[in-house]
């Protein structure tokens, strides 16, 4: 992944990875991400609106919801991470930018798996890959653009213009002023290009799925709701403690992540020579675990194939066998900050809609690539509700 996510965490070895991941581990605290929540509600209220005007009010509109959500999930990051306001909610428009950034999160998430294993073995294939096509232009486009915003924030904070630690790149800027940082403006701008890329698809792909079991589990969506409905003071002020709190949502969330977590297969490369039972691993060796596969344990997960929010309930499942986000220092480092995404845009939609499967559009074929995804978009019938 490096020619395009450059020397981002993703891509580092263990200990440049640590030190970047504690570097940006700042920007993804609690207080951070209420911080944040303000702009994930002006995104999210904006298109809770266009659906009010969109859909259908008495028997609702089949969309495929998942072009919405890409747009809902790059906006917020655009924002909250940068401070740039791509408004593709409303315009559906992409500038040359927004452009190279689809295309390039197309590229690096629907790789298949072959391919990412193959490249693992011989890196000069991905140099190669990168010298020819739009690839490289878009990367180029892509780190100009970044590296503009960097030294604009920049100037803003030493102008004392911009002080306030309201988004990502303003926390980590600040932290590059100390003197012990090694943290570059390259390494800034790889990093925000990860979070961009890797953040706003898999985000979006996991709340389509929301919407879509939540459509095919009628009374799991009614006791939702009915959860948010108890516990919303003020529906048109809601707060992140709010959110934060909805037991039931957290269930639902978690339930539809290990049915259809963000990445399927989790690779990972031995340090050491190490000994699984009669086998022994060498050093240096590329390992797969199947997320998927791990997360239909019967021995963990009663009825594995059933949608069961309850069994969250307890807090009895072990972490080991719970991971859509991984596991260890190389766990996902928007982990809260997605969840955080999702909770609030699936508060304020069951808010304000009905969400149904036809059962014409119920069935679905997966294919996996970095990521899980469908052959064809899911459509979800979306229906106002009507005081």
């Amino acid at each position: 992944m490096a020619p395009s996510i450059g020397n981002s965490m993703l891509s580092s070895n263990y200990e440049d990875h640590h030190w970047q991941r504690k570097l940006f581990n700042g920007a993804f605290t609690s207080q951070q991400l209420k911080n944040y929540f303000p702009s994930f509600l002006t995104h999210t209220n904006l298109l809770m609106k266009i659906w009010s005007y969109t859909c259908d009010k008495e028997s609702g509109t089949n969309l495929t919801v998942l072009d919405d959500l890409s747009n809902l999930s790059f906006d917020i990051i655009g924002d909250v991470g940068f401070g740039y306001q791509f408004n593709t909610i409303t315009s559906h428009s992409r500038n040359e930018f927004t452009s190279a950034i689809r295309y390039l999160a197309e590229i690096q998430l629907n790789a298949s798996v072959f391919l990412k294993v193959l490249i693992s073995y011989f890196p000069f294939l991905i140099q190669l890959l990168v010298m020819f096509g739009k690839r490289r232009k878009f990367i180029q486009i892509v780190r100009k653009t970044l590296n503009k915003l960097i030294e604009k924030r920049k100037k803003e904070i030493d102008d004392g213009i911009s002080t306030e630690e309201k988004d990502i790149i303003t926390i980590v800027l600040k932290d590059q002023q100390q003197e012990s940082s090694k943290l570059t403006n390259d390494l800034i701008r790889d990093n925000l290009l990860l979070f961009l890329v890797a953040g706003h698809e898999t985000t979006s792909n996991a709340m389509t799925w929301c919407l879509y079991m939540l459509g095919t589990n009628l009374e799991v969506q009614d006791k939702l709701r009915e959860e948010i409905l108890k516990n919303i003071l003020d529906v048109n002020n809601i707060s992140f403690e709010e959110v934060m709190s909805l037991k039931y949502l957290d269930c639902v969330v978690k339930e539809t992540l290990r049915l259809h977590g963000p990445a399927p297969i989790l690779r990972r490369r031995t340090m050491n020579a190490i000994k699984f039972g009669e086998y022994e691993v060498p050093a240096n060796t590329v390992l797969q675990t199947h997320i998927s596969s791990l997360h239909m344990n019967e021995t963990i997960y009663a009825d594995p194939h059933l949608f069961k929010p309850e069994r969250f309930m307890t807090g009895e499942i072990p972490a080991t066998f719970y991971l859509p986000f991984g596991h260890g220092v190389y766990n996902c480092i928007g982990k809260n900050f997605a969840l955080l995404e999702i909770k609030t845009f699936l508060v304020k939609a069951l808010l304000q809609f009905e969400f149904s499967v036809d059962p014409k559009h119920a069935n679905y074929t997966k294919v996996i690539w970095l990521t899980a995804k469908t052959t064809e978009p899911l459509s979800i019938r979306v229906k106002p509700i009507v005081d």
